[in-house]
């Protein structure tokens, strides 16, 4: 795609890491229509709002992502892998070092993963809320043995 510049794999590839996962992330993206056109390039519709949420700041503005909303971005990637190898390939990235950069996209960054959507009370806006602005803001006792024991559970279902 013309206008696209290749952000994949700059670097070093022997540990791929958060920098990676936002890289492969953004290259994708950059080629996604918004589900369109079935052209195999880019998200799905629904993944590609998600991928949106997850590298633009939450609703209340945070940017930085704690490892388990970066885990969570990375196993979304994994369903991509095919269309991530064409794009990458597209840009000129030798065939053993994409071969190599998917191979460590399989190895996990974090033990869990997360996104989390809501709104609060007297908040209209609905969206993404980072992990860290909710480890952040909530200071009730109860709301944090509520996260902690999803935390222990490794699942946010019914939590909050």
């Amino acid at each position: 795609m013309e206008g696209v510049k290749p952000l994949f794999f700059l670097g070093d590839v022997t540990l791929l890491g958060r920098e990676d996962v936002f890289s492969i992330a953004r290259l994708v993206l950059a080629h996604c229509d918004g589900a369109v056109h079935r052209d195999e390039r880019g998200y799905d519709i629904f993944d590609a709002v998600t991928v949106r949420e997850i590298l633009n700041p939450d609703i209340f503005g945070v940017t930085e992502l704690m490892d388990e909303e970066v885990e969570y971005l990375r196993l979304k990637l994994l369903r991509y892998k095919k269309q991530i190898q064409k794009i990458a390939g597209e840009h000129g990235v030798p065939e053993e070092k994409i071969a190599e950069a998917l191979k460590k996209l399989d190895e996990p960054l974090a033990e869990s993963s997360v996104i989390i959507h809501g709104k609060l009370k007297g908040n209209n806006q609905y969206g993404r809320i980072s992990l860290k602005w909710l480890m952040m803001s909530f200071h009730e006792p109860l709301v944090l043995d509520k996260v902690n024991f999803a935390w222990g559970q490794k699942s946010w279902l019914g939590v909050l």
